[in-house]
């Protein structure tokens, strides 16, 4: 026979499950780090500091460094949070080394 075509029937892979976003603690023993936790573990892929914004007291603090492990991201911040501060921390996903698992879902 000539060359024909074919039907491909093969179904496209599920896309790979995203982490979310859970909630964020400062905690006593290092009160320079916020710790944020997802529902799901992440890949050792670390976003650059700026892809996070931190607000003290509606005053930007300066993010020094990220590092991941498990299901927590841990931003190392500028200069400490005291008590009774309020704080807001929003994440940007960058173009490249966005927080993702190791199967490829990357957080929003």
């Amino acid at each position: 026979i000539s060359a024909q075509s074919v039907t491909n029937r093969i179904a496209a892979p599920p896309a790979p499950a995203v982490p979310v976003y859970g909630s964020s603690a400062v905690e006593n023993t290092a009160p320079s780090v916020i710790e944020m936790t997802y529902n799901l573990a992440l890949a050792n892929i670390v976003p650059a500091a700026s892809s996070f914004t931190v607000q003290v007291n509606s005053t930007g603090r300066t993010v020094s460094s990220v590092s991941v492990s498990g299901t927590k991201v841990m931003l190392t911040l500028s200069s400490p949070v005291a008590y009774g501060n309020t704080v807001t921390v929003a994440y940007t996903k960058p173009s490249t080394n966005p927080l993702q698992t190791s199967a490829g879902g990357q957080a929003a």
